[in-house]
């Protein structure tokens, strides 16, 4: 490797570093923390639709002003063997549509666990989908990470000088 490629990717790495402190240090101050908890959004099994109380509770969250959400779980309708990986992704993105991205829009924090609809380690596919929902849309969480190495199955975030972890409550393996 030349020198060059070596500078540039030490300058990155610093940069990174920085960007991470400033969004901790921003996190660190002590405040009054308003949390909305919303868990078992999921409709029948394989839906890729969501009840008119999920749409009313998602469309009040700007009136409700949270500062971050929590998610119990549950978020869609999976583990049944007969779902296609093609429905599970289709489900995840009827997640993303009608729930995280007008949450993300608001710029709200959004922490969450997968339940066992979501991501139980006996459904691979489930398991699967659900992963690659969540890597792909990490960034719409607005989440200022302290470990994300495991994500989305164990990690921590800060909000308001709050550590939140986030840990695997599912039984079996989370590779």
């Amino acid at each position: 490797m030349s020198l060059h490629r070596i500078l540039v990717s030490l300058i990155l790495c610093l940069g990174c570093t920085f960007a991470v402190a400033q969004s901790l240090r921003k996190e660190s101050k002590n405040r009054k923390l308003k949390i909305l908890l919303i868990s078992d959004l999921n409709d029948s099994y394989g839906s890729v639709t969501y009840s008119k109380e999920v749409h009313d509770v998602v469309a009040r969250i700007k009136d409700i002003k949270p500062d971050l959400i929590l998610c119990g779980g549950d978020m869609v309708a999976g583990q049944k063997a007969l779902l296609t990986a093609s429905r599970l992704d289709s489900m995840w993105l009827a997640f993303g549509q009608y729930v995280l991205e007008p949450i993300a829009q608001l710029r709200i924090p959004f922490g969450f666990t997968v339940g066992n609809h979501d991501a139980s380690p006996s459904y691979k596919l489930d398991r699967a989908a659900a992963s690659s929902f969540w890597i792909k849309n990490k960034q719409k969480t607005n989440l200022v990470f302290v470990d994300d190495t495991y994500y989305p199955y164990y990690y921590s975030y800060m909000k308001d000088n709050v550590v939140f972890h986030k840990l695997g409550c599912l039984f079996g393996s989370d590779s």
